[in-house]
């Protein structure tokens, strides 16, 4: 029967739709390729796949515990890094130091506008996911706290004394 005759039968329901593979060669119809045929006895039982036992590019990351901060806190004498931000492949760093639990002030206002708002946008999502606080610190300037860090008053001095605004209640 011609295509278009058979597709209006079965469209008006007056016959079956033939199954997508009833006319491939029976050599297909085994599984994927190169998987043996369940059916032939010459082939050996497949086997459930396991997990490879330590394979060489994956390695397991400590789960934290219910209520501890996600970020180290850096203990002592906590000094804030600023780094001027003109790329956005430059927020790398930011991310290194806020990931060891340095707080960090970043400083867009030599980077161009598109660069400044795709920076924004990822240290806005590192700070959600590891809880921290995002906080102005000037036009185009913002200070990153990782969680359970405070600013200690002659840090936020010496911020001021550099020209940038922190407060201290938020810091």
């Amino acid at each position: 029967m011609s295509g278009v005759w058979r597709k209006t039968l079965v469209y008006l329901g007056l016959v079956e739709e033939p199954d997508e593979h009833d006319d491939l060669p029976e050599q297909f119809g085994g599984g994927y390729a190169g998987e043996p045929d369940e059916g032939d006895p010459r082939q050996p039982a497949r086997t459930a796949a396991r997990p490879a036992e330590s394979p060489g590019n994956v390695r397991r990351l400590p789960v934290p515990e219910s209520g501890s901060p996600h970020v180290r806190a850096m203990q002592g004498n906590v000094r804030v890094a600023v780094l001027p931000i003109t790329a956005f492949e430059e927020v790398e760093r930011v991310g290194e130091r806020y990931r060891q639990g340095q707080p960090v002030l970043f400083d867009l206002r030599d980077a161009d506008g598109t660069v400044a708002r795709r920076v924004l946008d990822f240290v806005s999502g590192v700070t959600y996911a590891l809880r921290g606080r995002l906080l102005p610190a000037g036009n185009r300037c913002f200070l990153l706290v990782p969680d359970g860090v405070d600013i200690p008053l002659d840090e936020r001095h010496r911020l001021s004394d550099m020209g940038y605004r922190v407060s201290g209640r938020d810091a």
